[in-house]
């Protein structure tokens, strides 16, 4: 039974035809580079963008957490010590 699909017969190419298929090679390479590039760079950007918007954020945060008088991370870390203490003190007497 004969193969199917076996090695296809090798053109012989000029130099001319060789250094134009060697040139449209070259211009993609080039133009795929390029593309990437650009995908690369408008990704970069809106990374940046969304960091940027997260270090407002932040910073927003931190600053509003100064200037509150009982947040709720020091509500929740008096009452966890008063409990601890009444713990100690109830212990103590018994």
């Amino acid at each position: 039974m004969p193969k199917k699909g076996g090695k296809k017969p090798k053109v012989i190419e000029t130099p001319e035809e060789k250094a134009l298929r060697e040139e449209t090679e070259r211009l993609k390479d080039v133009e795929d580079r390029k593309k990437k590039d650009e995908t690369m760079r408008t990704l970069l950007t809106e990374n940046m963008a969304q960091e940027a918007q997260f270090a407002k954020l932040n910073i927003a945060k931190i600053q509003n957490r100064g200037t509150s008088s009982c947040g709720w991370q020091r509500s929740s870390r008096c009452t966890k010590t008063s409990r601890l203490c009444r713990r100690t003190t109830s212990a103590r007497w018994t």
